[in-house]
Formats: structure tokens, sequence, C-alpha cells
């Protein structure tokens, strides 16, 4: 799979607002609003670079299962014009800036046929819990403190890049990638390319 096919350079303003929060580091070794605070050695935060991969590279699909914060099965199956999948922690700062942006886009593309998934990595469950109440999270999360989700990615996402969101097309399969925050006009700029701007009824 070749993320690079075509790299995609958005207008600034989808840009505007997060740059600085996207560049910044996923946390301190400790804080005090009740979140885990792993070292930070290994991890990084992406700059909200887009790449998209072209319908004729995109591979075999996407399979992946594991519990909820819950404690349910959860997976990726189901019918679905587009799924889009996002690698969290309680402790990055980033996620918790874009975790607004993640809930009003999940929300508004639903009519569209799109689905939301999140994938908890390198964190506490009750951290991940207490996030995910905190901002009210609108979509399930897989709990997966050894990342081993990650692998069903191959390499498309650097296991040490968080958060990170891949979006797949309705057969399951990588159609782009975006490292690092993002906001609400470009995630849905994204969601609109592969869906290829139009809308079906999943069947």
């Amino acid at each position: 799979m070749n993320l690079d096919s075509r790299k995609v350079k958005l207008k600034r303003v989808f840009f505007a607002g997060f740059a600085a929060v996207a560049l910044a580091s996923c946390g301190s070794a400790s804080g005090d609003d009740g979140f885990a605070r792993p070292s930070e050695i290994g991890f990084i935060s992406g700059d909200g670079s887009v790449s998209f991969v072209a319908e004729t590279d995109r591979g075999e699909p996407v399979e992946f299962a594991g519990k909820s914060l819950e404690g349910q099965d959860l997976s990726l199956g189901g019918a679905a014009n587009a799924k889009v999948i996002n690698v969290w922690a309680s402790w990055c700062a980033p996620c918790r800036a874009e975790a607004e942006v993640l809930n009003e886009v999940a929300e508004a593309t639903k009519p569209d046929g799109v689905n939301f998934i999140g994938v908890n990595v390198r964190d506490s469950l009750p951290s991940a819990q207490a996030f995910q109440r905190r901002f009210e999270v609108v979509y399930p999360s897989i709990f997966d403190p050894s990342s081993q989700t990650l692998l069903s990615f191959g390499n498309t996402l650097p296991p040490s890049a968080i958060p990170s969101t891949l979006v797949l097309d309705q057969d399951n399969r990588i159609a782009a990638r975006i490292l690092g925050a993002t906001t609400a006009p470009t995630l849905r700029a994204v969601i609109d390319e592969v869906l290829g701007k139009k809308v079906e009824s999943p069947s």
C-alpha cells in the first residue's frame, strides 16, 4: 500500500486553530486531571498531514476485533459507506483537543452511512473510561493497552503516532490517513473525498 500515492495540501484554514496543539507533546509525566501519564519516550504527535491511497492501491480489507471500554465485544464489521478509525489515549493532549471535533463529525456524517470507532492504546482502563465520560464520546472504542490492534494496519500507522485517524472505504480498505490532531473541516473533506461526494445508503 502506497500512502504517498497522492499527497494533499489542504487549505490553511483547515489547520488554523490546532497546528500548535498538534505539534505539542502528547502530555507530561504527571497531571492533576485524573488521566494517566506514561512516559513520553517513543511517542510522537503528527502535524495533521493528510495522505490518500489510490483506489487501485488500497490492498486487502482491514479486520480487527477486541473488547470495548465497557467490556463488550467490538469489531470493524457491519455495512457502512466509510469507517473512521481514531487512535487515541487519555494522556494525549492533542487527543483531548480533537475529541469535540470527532464527536461533531461522527454525528454529522452518520446520515451518510459513516461509522466511527476508536482504538484506545497505551492506557489504563479507568483513565480511558474517564476520558470517554468527560468528553461524552458518541462512538465506541476498543481498549488496546498493548497496541496489538494497530498490527492490523500493517505499516500504515507509525506505532508511536498518537492521535492518528484512518478513513476506510465501504470495503474496509484504508483510503486515507491523518497523522496528528485534525479539525472538523479537514476530516469532513477527507470523508467526502473517500465517499466520492456521492452518498448512498449502505447495503
